[in-house]
Formats: C-alpha cells, sequence, structure tokens
C-alpha cells in the first residue's frame, strides 16, 4: 500500500484484501522469529547480513499495513522498529512478543505483569489478565488526524473502559475516505467505525495495483473532491454498508450537521451532536453485544442450571447415572458436569426443536442467516456429510452436470448419486515425492467448462465441488477459481461447495 511495499526486495506486493491480512500475519511472525535468531547470532558470532535484511524488509512491509489496524499497531511497530535500528534486538523482540500476546491470537505470557494492554485507562484497578479474557475488537476512527481534536477522541474512549465491560476495543484513527475503504478491507478485527466530518477524501498511501482496482469498484465513478462535506459522509455510510454490512456506524456530527439529522439517521446506528464519550463508548459495547447475541447457547445454559427431575430414559439423567455411579464417576470429572447437566430431548422440553423451531433455534437461526446473508439458514447435527448431501441435493437436479475432485469426501459421491447428476470427475496433480496428491488445476477447470461450452451443454453444468483445503494442507485460491470459472460461466455457475476436510471433525 504505502511505497515501501513494494520494495521488499522480493517482489512482494500487499494487495488484494486476502493477501494483505495473510502478509502481515507471516510477517509478525517472521519478525518475532528472525529477531530471535538474530539475538542467538550476536552470542555466537557475527550476525548474518542477510538476516538483518531480511528483518529490513519485513519492517518496510509491516509499515506499509499497519496503519490499518489498531493492535500491535504502528506505535508499537515503530518502537520496536527503533529498537532494531539502535542495535538492541531484544527489546524490539521483547515489545512484539508482549504486545501480540494480549490480542488473545496467541498464548499468553506465564507472568500476569507482562500483559501489558495498549491505551489503558486511568483506572489502575483495572487487571490486566482481565482484560485479556475478553473478547476484543477494533473501532475504526474516519477523521483528519492533523485535526487539533484528532487525539482528543481515541484517549477519552479509552479512559472510558470498565472491569464490568464485557468486551475490550482499540481505537485506529484513519485521516481519509479512500484508508477507510481499505481498512475495512483488509482488517476483520473492526466492527464499529465512528465517522468524523473532518475526513478528508484520499489518501497519502500508494496502493498496489489490484488493491487499487479494488478500491475503485467500491468508489465507482464518484468525485469526492466535488461532493458536499454532508454528502459525502452519506456516501461513507453506503458504502461501508455494503462493504462490511454487519458493521455498526455511529457519526459525531456537530453542532452544523444538526439539521441534516433527518436525512443522515437511517444511515448510523447512532448520531451525536458532541463528543459524549460515556454515550458513544456504551453504544460501542451495545452494538457488539447485540451481534454476540447466542439464543441456542444461553438457553442451553439456562436448562443446564435448572432443577429437575429426570423419569424418562435420558442415557446420562443430568448426571445422575454417572455421578452417582461407583464406577464411571471419572467420566464426570472427564467431561465436565456442565456437558452432564446439558443433556435434553425433544419430549424432555425446555429447549427448541430442529425439526418444528420456534424458539431460541428459530432465533438462532435467523441471526445466523443475518450474519452469512443468506434468506434462511438451517442447522444440521448430523455431520458434515449430512450437510454435504443437503447442499447438493439443493442444488442439483437428475441430469444437471457437476464437477467434482474426484478426491472429495465420500459423502460428496454418495450426495451426487441421490441427485441423479451427471459428474465430471477431476484429478488432482500427484505430489509423488510426498506420496500424496494436490489440488485440481485451475486450467484443468476451466479446459472442462469450456469443452462444455463448445458442446453447448455448459448450462447444464450447475456446481464445482472442490476440497478447498485437505488433509496434506492443500488449499485453494478460492476467490481466483471462482472468478476465473464466473468469467466463463456468469451467473449461477459456479456455486462452489469448498468444503474443509478439517471441519468433519
Amino acid at each position: 500500500m504505502k511505497e515501501q511495499a513494494a520494495d521488499t526486495g522480493t517482489g512482494h506486493a500487499i494487495a488484494t484484501p486476502s493477501s494483505a491480512w495473510r502478509a502481515r500475519a507471516d510477517a509478525w511472525e517472521f519478525l518475532e522469529y528472525a529477531l530471535r535468531e538474530s539475538i542467538r547470532a550476536e552470542k555466537s558470532g557475527p550476525t548474518a547480513a542477510d538476516l538483518l535484511n531480511h528483518i529490513d524488509r519485513t519492517f518496510r512491509v509491516l509499515q506499509a499495513i499497519e496503519p490499518y489496524w489498531a493492535f500491535p499497531g504502528l506505535p508499537t511497530l515503530t518502537e520496536a522498529s527503533a529498537s532494531h535500528r539502535n542495535g538492541n534486538p531484544q527489546a524490539a523482540l521483547d515489545l512484539i512478543s508482549t504486545r501480540r500476546n494480549t490480542t488473545g491470537t496467541r498464548p499468553t505470557p506465564e507472568n500476569p505483569a507482562e500483559q501489558e494492554e495498549p491505551n489503558t485507562e486511568p483506572d489502575s484497578s483495572t487487571a490486566p489478565e482481565a482484560a485479556t479474557s475478553k473478547p476484543r475488537f477494533e473501532v475504526l476512527i474516519i477523521g483528519e488526524t492533523t485535526h487539533p481534536d484528532a487525539g482528543k477522541l481515541s484517549t477519552a474512549l479509552a479512559a472510558q473502559r470498565r472491569t464490568q465491560d464485557a468486551f475490550t476495543y482499540e481505537l485506529n484513527t484513519v485521516p481519509s475516505y479512500e484508508d477507510a475503504l481499505v481498512a475495512l478491507l483488509i482488517n476483520p478485527d473492526i466492527q464499529a467505525c465512528i465517522i468524523r466530518p473532518t475526513f478528508i477524501p484520499r489518501s497519502n498511501h500508494k496502493f498496489a495495483r489490484d488493491l487499487k482496482e479494488e478500491l475503485d469498484r467500491q468508489l465507482g465513478e464518484a468525485a469526492l473532491e466535488e461532493l458536499k462535506p454532508a454528502d459525502r459522509i452519506q456516501q461513507l455510510a453506503e458504502t461501508i454498508n455494503l462493504l462490511r454490512p454487519e458493521l455498526d456506524i455511529y457519526l459525531v456530527a456537530g453542532v452544523a450537521m444538526e439539521t441534516l439529522a433527518v436525512t443522515l439517521a437511517h444511515r448510523f446506528r447512532r448520531i451525536f451532536r458532541r463528543e459524549d464519550h460515556q454515550d458513544i463508548h456504551l453504544s460501542i459495547l451495545a452494538g457488539v453485544a447485540d451481534r454476540y447475541e447466542t439464543p441456542f447457547f444461553t438457553a442451553l445454559q439456562q436448562h443446564s442450571r435448572r432443577p429437575g427431575s429426570v423419569f424418562h430414559a435420558l442415557p446420562i439423567s443430568r448426571g445422575g447415572s454417572v455421578i452417582n455411579s461407583p464406577w464411571i464417576s471419572d467420566m464426570a470429572d472427564f467431561y465436565g458436569r456442565n456437558l452432564l447437566l446439558a443433556e435434553t430431548s425433544a419430549t424432555s422440553g425446555g429447549l427448541d426443536s430442529l425439526l418444528d423451531p420456534h424458539g431460541s433455534i428459530k432465533l438462532a437461526q435467523t441471526l445466523a442467516a443475518r450474519a452469512f446473508g443468506a434468506q434462511r439458514t438451517y442447522f444440521v447435527t448430523n455431520g458434515t456429510s449430512t450437510a454435504n448431501k443437503i447442499v447438493h441435493q439443493s442444488i442439483l437436479a437428475p441430469d444437471d452436470i457437476a464437477l467434482v475432485d474426484r478426491n472429495c469426501h465420500k459423502s460428496h459421491h454418495y450426495a451426487l448419486m441421490l441427485a441423479g447428476a451427471r459428474v465430471c470427475y477431476l484429478d488432482a496433480y500427484p505430489l509423488d515425492r510426498y506420496s500424496f496428491y494436490g489440488a485440481v488445476p485451475l486450467e484443468n477447470i476451466k479446459r472442462q467448462l469450456l469443452a462444455y461450452r463448445r458442446s453447448g451443454r455448459l448450462h447444464k453444468v450447475k456446481m464445482i465441488a472442490l476440497t478447498n483445503c485437505t488433509f496434506d494442507g492443500i488449499v485453494y485460491d478460492a476467490h481466483r477459481v471462482m472468478e476465473e470459472c464466473l468469467a466463463i460461466k456468469p451467473a449461477k455457475l459456479p456455486r462452489c461447495c469448498a468444503k474443509s476436510r478439517t471441519s468433519r471433525s
């Protein structure tokens, strides 16, 4: 994204959303490894020059991407880079390891005192270990960073955090319309946006070509510089809603924007006339809490806490047949009492029914459909194999053609037989050195589709089934596969059932 991103010495460019977050994750992992290796090399002899060059290039890659993440964030990266340049790789490693370990994605340090919380509120009673155990997300503030009040909102919101908050969040500020879209494209940790009228139209960063093309698709033909401030705000809110419809969007409008509240109100979860920091903080938490709702799991928890006697043939009898047994009481220690108390059936009451959902399961399926962007979502408890059969039979009619990876799980083959489909098997390339198969080459898929088009049967092809991630770790670029196939047959082809075998556990 920045010019430095192209100057990595490896020809690597930060580009599409998927490659950006992957490159960032890999870069942070490699940076920790390389710094650790450089410290070891210093103790045993001169540090290898190529290792130092790799570290420098990794810092440059992260400097291009990190402005779009709040945590660990650009300040941490800048401080670590300075320590490295000053010949203190241990300080850089300690800083990166400590900050990254508080994200919840890596093991926390054994010493709780090392769990430093960024932007910690002034209240010294907040325990770092308590904060790190909470679900964490990021809030994007969109507004000119050179504005005199740019840093006040972040500082004030950070000061509102309390130990009783159900969630914790980090704040990141970007100055422009374009930077906001880039952050939302590449950073899935963002769960809320705060728009301030001070944002500028264009970014000062230079983007790689394919990310720039993606950005242009989102912006359309908009002439941002020519729009009035209110129109620009409205368009940004609409674009965010199209790009990430699940996000909560807030507007800190100021007195001058009050007359436009009626026009803009339906675009935002809330509009704040002034920066009421406590109200903004509580609104952010309430918005995430709404999406964090788990109707069925909540009902199951309540069911497990409800007293009751069992008079019918449940095998575990809410744990009674296990806990009171002289022979299998260790089963309760192994599985835990909560699992035993959660036992239920359609005849025992207390929970909803998958066959006729009208309570907690119905609500959970409705919320899941909204999250997936689907018209309806149905839960299946018979495992992935039955789910595959349901999906295939909903897509395929007798004599429809399906392109299928020959190495797909057997449930796919069963489903295709039940649907009465005509199957075109695709062979994966062999990896003889490792004694397993890889993926189906993309050119083979395209060649088969083009052959059906020449024969006038392309309209009969309704599905492509590929094993997206195999047991051997072969992963497709699913986005590219879909784009290439859709270029040959648009619209209804393909409905890619990219199934991960790892989900079968």
